[in-house]
């Protein structure tokens, strides 16, 4: 049997997955909600079951032929990723700022920046929950634009003072979000998670939904949510996560996991990060 790797990008399987990296202390664990459950913002109860199944589908093969056209594709510089908003399948629930703030956001593991809709809005779109409001929360501090953090955003630039780092990041459909990196708490559970640099995005559009505000990158590079943990909380730098299977009943979460916590038992599979897209992740399989 010859061994192949492929892309991993999105959270699609209905078993274990584990991911291994670097760091010590402990972990914490979250649900993560399909968007056609019934405990979803996004679910639909007058879509069909057939409708569901269909519509993943078609998000499914949109997504392999995003991945397949940034592989055979030569960068010309910026910030992107292959993910298309529209074709999240799974989110996650959390909280940001002092005090917190609940949002609901897309889980990406093609993508680093954690991000979030920020007032003032230069132009936002529509979001069904009140939008983030920066200067009313007291652990939001901007990133210097000097700083080492700031210049592992590509495509960043300075504020008149060199005291703000904007960033521009776009998506597999060109849908984008334009604002400032800043320092954030975010709170995961019961997990609280200091100084988290996430980005606070003043301009937004394309295919974003209404019932989210915005992204949770768990992608291999050095701003994922991931690659932060083992400096802001001593984390091991390892995620997984166990998903329902598509048929199972409606009110029925997944599990995933940081840190220690990310130990997987059973059956499961393996993916380690790409040499060649450091966002993304490889799944190797036999066939």
């Amino acid at each position: 049997m010859a061994a192949i790797s492929i892309f991993f990008y999105f959270l699609l399987f209905s078993f274990s997955v584990a991911a291994t990296g670097r760091g010590g202390g402990n972990g914490f664990t979250t649900s993560i909600i399909h968007r056609d459950s019934l405990l979803s913002p996004l679910h639909n109860p007058s879509v069909s079951h057939y409708e569901r199944l269909t519509g993943a589908f078609n998000r499914s093969f949109s997504r392999s032929t995003t991945l397949t056209n940034r592989a055979t594709t030569v960068s010309t510089g910026g910030v992107h990723s292959p993910l298309i908003p529209d074709s999240g399948e799974f989110l996650i629930s959390l909280s940001i700022g002092t005090p917190p703030v609940d949002f609901t956001a897309i889980a990406d593991t093609g993508s680093d920046l954690t991000w979030t809709q920020c007032l003032p809005c230069v132009k936002c779109f529509n979001q069904s929950n009140p939008i983030f409001n920066p200067h009313r929360s007291s652990s939001y501090s901007n990133v210097a634009c000097t700083s080492d953090t700031c210049n592992s955003i590509v495509s960043h630039r300075c504020g008149p003072d060199l005291k703000t780092c904007t960033y521009g990041y776009s998506y597999g459909d060109q849908s984008f979000t334009y604002g400032d990196l800043a320092y954030e708490k975010i709170t995961i559970g019961s997990f609280k998670l200091n100084k988290v640099v996430i980005g606070c995005g003043h301009e937004n559009g394309g295919t974003f939904l209404g019932e989210t505000s915005g992204i949770v990158g768990l992608g291999g590079g050095p701003l994922s949510l991931v690659s932060q943990l083992n400096t802001i909380a001593t984390v091991k730098r390892q995620f997984s996560y166990c998903l329902p299977t598509f048929f199972s009943d409606g009110n029925i979460t997944g599990k995933i996991s940081f840190g220690e916590e990310a130990a997987v038992s059973g059956r499961k599979s393996r993916f380690y990060p790409s040499r060649a897209e450091t966002s993304l992740y490889v799944l190797f399989l036999d066939s």
